[in-house]
């Protein structure tokens, strides 16, 4: 396997994030790092990308942004979420 067939099979297994549903992207996030750890774990993958893979792993770092950027939304939402809930339970005890 060459460095630009791997860069391109890690692109293939980074998706864009999906909405804004939590559980919906948690699941794609699980499943597309599983898939990307199978392609760097495989026999024969290259070690260093080649000066020919730069516009590869451009796009793959655009991607790998665009889901820090999901998960960090979903963890304000999650945290607001148990902030909320967390208030519910207090004032129903007063």
């Amino acid at each position: 396997m060459t460095s630009e067939q791997l860069l391109l099979a890690l692109l293939a297994a980074t998706p864009e994030p999906p909405g804004t549903d939590v559980d919906d992207l948690l699941a794609a996030f699980a499943r597309m790092i599983d898939l990307r750890q199978e392609l760097i774990d495989a026999p024969g993958a290259p070690l260093a990308p080649s000066p020919a893979d730069h516009v590869l792993l451009e796009e793959l770092a655009r991607r790998d942004a665009s889901w820090k950027h999901a998960l960090a939304v979903a963890h304000q939402q999650l945290g607001a979420q148990r902030v909320a809930a967390t208030k519910v339970r207090a004032y129903g005890q007063l």
